[in-house]
């Protein structure tokens, strides 16, 4: 098999890894800025997210939670911020995450 045929295949196997099939568009923001009176919570994955669609998944489901006001994830990192109403507890970002099929703690 020619390697660049291979490359393909790989890069294929890779690209259907990812849980979700629609990323952000390229050159559209990952998220709006954060909201005047907002903090920031810093997590960490268990794992760092390997493509767009990964990254455009976790920023869907914790900006899906009222409240939640910007989201800065990137491809390769392990580390998030969350920018969020103070009365949002850092457990329901926790749980957001959880239900769409990531593991994340709180950065120490």
């Amino acid at each position: 098999m020619p390697i660049q045929l291979l490359s393909l295949v790989l890069l294929a196997a890779l690209a259907g890894a990812c849980r979700e099939a629609s990323p952000t568009p390229a050159g559209a923001p990952a998220s709006p800025g954060p909201a005047a009176g907002h903090v920031a919570a810093a997590l960490v994955l268990h794992e760092a997210p390997s493509c767009a669609n990964c990254t455009g998944s976790i920023t869907r489901a914790l900006q899906a939670l009222p409240g939640v006001s910007a989201v800065e994830v990137r491809v390769g990192d392990p580390a998030l911020t969350v920018w969020h109403d103070p009365a949002l507890a850092t457990d329901a970002l926790l749980a957001a995450l959880e239900q769409a099929g990531e593991q994340a703690a709180p950065k120490p």
